[in-house]
């Protein structure tokens, strides 16, 4: 299987989990609509109507909607790929490390819904199409973000994973979405944007913003198997290797200051993602087995387009 068909295979295995996950949850929502509504009138003594419940109803359809609308709306999966690829080589089932490899989706999802809001980035496109508040309103955006990090943890707890493995998982997924991690860089990442930041500043924000879920999706898979490889490692140079990769591809279109490129020049920035991706191979080949699509996926990230 070349490396595009089995990167194809992992997505598709994803996608297929994620809409049956939302077509579910939908599905049981409308079921708690006529249990609440019972519940209101043996409680309160009031006769309600489920027939008659439409604005509610109609919201909640329209949350759905907009959290559907932005999480399915194209993209790598990258973060997914690499927790799957990393499962199937550390000899897991796939099927365990769904319900994490979802919930990392639908927080790096929420964070670009936030991104885009005017009070953030201001963006009106991603990925080829009009912006969450663009389509729902700036409530809209803001309420499927929250929703969709809320649902993250909810995919952890309910899901059939042994108690301390969720756990885990749990305190992974916080922490690297949280204060410690993600939110952290990218209130960094709106200061420096302020000023003239320095390399070490420009990698401590984006090992936060960009690397930290990363990581997670790295560090997850090693949770289900009896492994003393410190994933961690490997997930820093990954996540470091993606927003280079990205600054190189962006910095032509957006010219943007304080990213790597603008730091450290173009040709020193392609270099230092030339040894990071060295570095992620060689991590591979000592510490994971079954390491084949893993080393053709660090270099799918150094050469990608998009």
């Amino acid at each position: 299987m070349s490396f595009q068909q089995q990167y194809s295979r992992y997505v598709q295995i994803f996608e297929e989990y994620s809409k049956g996950y939302f077509n579910l949850q939908k599905a049981e929502h409308q079921k708690q609509h006529a249990s609440q509504v019972h519940q209101i009138s043996q409680v309160l003594g009031i006769s309600a109507d489920i027939s008659q419940i439409h604005i509610h109803k109609k919201a909640s359809l329209q949350l759905w909607e907009s959290m559907e609308y932005s999480f399915f709306g194209g993209g790598k999966r990258f973060r997914p790929v690499l927790s799957l690829a990393l499962t199937e080589a550390l000899g897991a089932n796939l099927n365990r490390i769904l319900p994490f490899a979802l919930a990392i989706e639908m927080i790096h999802t929420y964070s670009l819904i936030h991104d885009d809001l005017p009070c953030m980035d201001d963006d009106n496109v991603r990925r080829g199409r009009p912006t969450s508040h663009k389509v729902y309103g700036e409530a809209g955006a803001l309420l499927a973000g929250d929703a969709l990090l809320t649902e993250s943890f909810r995919v952890l707890s309910q899901r059939n994973i042994e108690p301390e493995v969720s756990r885990q998982l749990i305190d992974l997924l916080a922490t690297s979405s949280g204060t410690y991690g993600m939110i952290s860089g990218q209130l960094t990442d709106l200061a420096i944007t302020k000023t003239e930041a320095n390399l070490e500043d420009l990698i401590l924000t984006h090992k936060n913003k960009t690397s930290a879920l990363i990581e997670a999706a790295v560090v997850g898979p090693g949770f289900f198997v009896n492994q003393n490889v410190n994933l961690q490692i490997f997930g820093l140079l990954v996540g470091l290797s993606f927003q280079i990769a990205d600054d190189l591809l962006d910095y032509e279109a957006k010219k943007e200051k304080n990213n790597f490129v603008h730091i450290l020049g173009l040709n020193e920035a392609q270099k230092l993602l030339d040894v990071l991706t060295q570095k992620s191979v060689e991590f591979i080949k000592n510490h994971i087995n079954q390491s084949e699509f893993l080393v053709e996926l660090v270099h799918f990230n150094k050469s990608r387009k998009l």
